[in-house]
């Protein structure tokens, strides 16, 4: 029989409070401080973990919070749940935590209450006849552990690059891509075009998790930061995961529109990687992957200056590389889970043989690299009826996402679901100076989209020598 008495006090009595080094058993609700951060919430023998943003500075009085699945989140790819001051959250089957954690039996449709109310947390028990334990962990099994595996990872990436992060020397540089454009003739997971050549449809590999990241306009520290976090570095290695990236890998989009020396690092670390990676690293071509005089922002002509800045430290002929690299990348990708481009559906007729023939047709290559989706000011965009074509000429499920970049839709956010009230049509960003998404699947199956906080990770950037081969990257010790 429900207790009426106890269920109307969960909403009238004062919270108990947490001591620290204690494990208490909540029946009602809790009380708990930044300072006692980690806390480890078990329900049954799930655990869930509550830690300060892995970039939260000791002492900061209000950071948001950080929930993972304690017993799995180091060993494979996981989700996690971001708490910000202000927010509340609901915890158990069925809510929005079901794609990211395993819950007991025990645990009800909605257990647990969680509210960041600045400088503490409050734990709420929804579930009258299930209590919860809460205990306050060491540092050793909270921010001190993610510190090491971000330092792990870290190493891992200078390994694969082979030294350290700096910008390749000028025959190195031209033997890497070189390298890269003569697998990308290849056209695996790519069919042919009549004339034989790899089509612009790339088809994703169907056993590996994907690694799905935005538009990065040169911003290598939000690379770094997802390489570095979690367990993405450690499942590409072990053949398990692939990266895509949707494209703008190049021209950055904030601070000086004419400093490339972002864009040169970013391409020789994706090089790199795609070199070490073959056949799991993809990337489709953007509006802005060009030397195209017609790209322009703050009234930079962005195409015209890479060409430039290229020329000036490589040499024409990785220039030259540098072209038939993009002319050979694909420009829609598919898998089981999502389908992909860069900018987004284009208005007309489509069958699948034309997709892949897009390159012939500038009309369709155009509107895949540059269309954006329909708003108050932009009425001659893409609507719901063009993304149901795109599906319908790739023979794809109607609950299948489409997951597009190019189009951010304010000037902060990293990531828009439903974007346009467009169900399972979202928009990726990841080039924010405060934030990066990207989506992935969990080891429980689902794809989700994961916001992670922006993140200096290296010392910064110092000038190009003469020779092309400066621009090192001091990596941090923290």
């Amino acid at each position: 029989m429900i207790n009426f008495q106890r269920l109307k006090n969960l909403f009238v009595s004062e919270p108990q409070t947490l001591e620290t080094g204690t494990r208490l058993l909540v029946e009602d609700k809790v009380r708990a401080t930044m300072a006692q951060l980690p806390l480890r919430i078990s329900l049954g023998n799930c655990h869930l973990d509550v830690y300060g943003d892995q970039t939260w500075e000791f002492g900061q009085e209000e950071p948001t919070l950080i929930i993972t699945d304690g017993d799995n989140y180091f060993y494979g790819i996981q989700g996690f749940l971001r708490l910000e001051p202000g927010q509340k959250i609901l915890v158990g089957h069925n809510s929005q935590t079901t794609p990211l954690f395993t819950f007991p039996q025990l645990a009800s449709r909605k257990h647990l209450e969680m509210q960041h109310k600045g400088d503490h947390l409050i734990i709420k028990n929804l579930n009258v006849d299930a209590a919860f334990a809460i205990e306050s962990l060491s540092s050793d099994d909270g921010p001190n552990r993610f510190i090491l595996k971000r330092q792990q990872n870290l190493k891992l990436v200078q390994k694969l690059y082979g030294g350290p992060l700096r910008a390749l020397p000028k025959i190195e540089a031209l033997d890497c891509l070189e390298k890269v454009n003569h697998h990308l003739s290849k056209g695996r997971f790519r069919p042919k075009t009549p004339s034989g050549s790899p089509g612009a449809l790339l088809e994703l590999p169907q056993n590996m998790t994907p690694i799905i990241i935005g538009d990065l306009h040169g911003q290598f520290e939000n690379l770094l930061k997802i390489l570095c976090s979690g367990c993405y570095l450690e499942a590409l290695v072990k053949g398990q995961a692939y990266l895509l990236l949707l494209g703008d890998m190049v021209h950055p989009d904030s601070g000086l529109m004419d400093d490339m020396r972002g864009s040169l690092f970013t391409m020789d670390l994706l090089c790199k990687l795609s070199l070490r990676f073959p056949n799991q690293v993809f990337m489709l071509l953007g509006n802005h992957d060009s030397f195209s005089t017609h790209i322009r922002k703050e009234g930079i002509q962005q195409g015209l200056v890479w060409e430039e800045w290229l020329c000036k430290y490589r040499g024409n002929a990785y220039k030259q590389a540098m072209e038939r690299f993009y002319s050979q990348l694909p420009l829609v990708a598919t898998s089981s889970e999502f389908f992909a481009c860069h900018g987004g559906p284009p208005r007309m007729a489509l069958t699948r043989e034309s997709i892949i023939q897009a390159r012939e047709n500038p009309n369709i290559m155009n509107e895949l690299l540059n269309n954006r989706i329909t708003r108050p000011h932009h009425l001659l965009g893409y609507t719901a009826t063009d993304i149901k074509k795109f599906r319908q000429a790739l023979d794809i499920a109607s609950e299948t996402p489409l997951i597009v970049g190019h189009n951010p839709l304010s000037d902060e956010d990293t990531l828009w679901l439903d974007a346009g009230k467009i169900k399972n049509h979202h928009i990726l960003y990841s080039s924010r100076e405060t934030r990066v998404a990207l989506f992935t699947r969990t080891i429980s199956g689902p794809l989700v989209p994961l916001i992670y906080s922006a993140e200096t990770l290296t010392a910064g950037l110092n000038e190009i020598g003469s020779d092309g081969s400066g621009l090192k990257i001091h990596v941090s010790d923290n």
